[in-house]
């Protein structure tokens, strides 16, 4: 997706330039980029996380993506369990953490999280995380308007494996609506940059 691909340059390119420019080759001191992502399943954060990483590491830049996701992996295959959905977003801030941690030469460049986030309490967990990265970005996925676009996101949702039922579904629609605006820097993805095919 071009849109993704422009977005992912928009991100990466101004965080990278500014490394280059004022850190040059001296590592020991270089900042971080936390990319945030958040919206409802299946409108693309995984593939806007995936595209942001490939294109940083084309630019030389290193990248992590923590995902409550990758807990649920099971050889390739997405095993999803709710009762471990806590275990797994806890998973997932740890590994975050980690990355923000680690030594400035030893640890990635970018750090992306890519979950929903629709609550903004879930947001500020990484909003305000104990290591403060040097930079932030968020993304956020315009949320369905209309009942049609709310189901062909839930499909597009359930082939990639997230058997969402159908009132769930419905009650994180109201979250995300009563929950998508934030004044930081947030790049707004339109619905139909995303509406395609998965």
């Amino acid at each position: 997706m071009e849109q993704f691909n422009c977005i992912a340059r928009g991100i990466v390119d101004p965080f990278w330039d500014a490394v280059n420019r004022q850190w040059g080759p001296d590592l020991s001191d270089v900042p971080r980029l936390l990319v945030v992502m958040r919206g409802l399943p299946g409108s693309g954060k995984t593939t806007l996380a995936e595209t942001i990483a490939e294109y940083a590491g084309a630019k030389g830049a290193t990248t992590m993506i923590c995902s409550a996701n990758h807990f649920f992996m099971h050889d390739g295959a997405f095993v999803f369990n709710g009762d471990d959905l806590g275990r797994a977003h806890e998973a997932c801030y740890n590994r975050c953490l980690h990355g923000l941690s680690q030594a400035r030469d030893q640890g990635p460049d970018i750090i992306i999280v890519d979950n929903t986030n629709l609550r903004n309490r879930d947001f500020e967990v990484y909003a305000n995380l104990p290591h403060d990265p040097d930079w932030m970005e968020v993304v956020a996925f315009e949320c369905a308007h209309n009942e049609q676009d709310a189901a062909m996101l839930l499909n597009r949702a359930r082939d990639l494996g997230h058997m969402i039922p159908d009132r769930t579904w419905s009650m994180w629609l109201d979250i995300w609506e009563e929950n998508a605006t934030d004044e930081r820097n947030t790049w707004i993805i339109p619905l139909q940059h995303f509406m395609g095919p998965p």
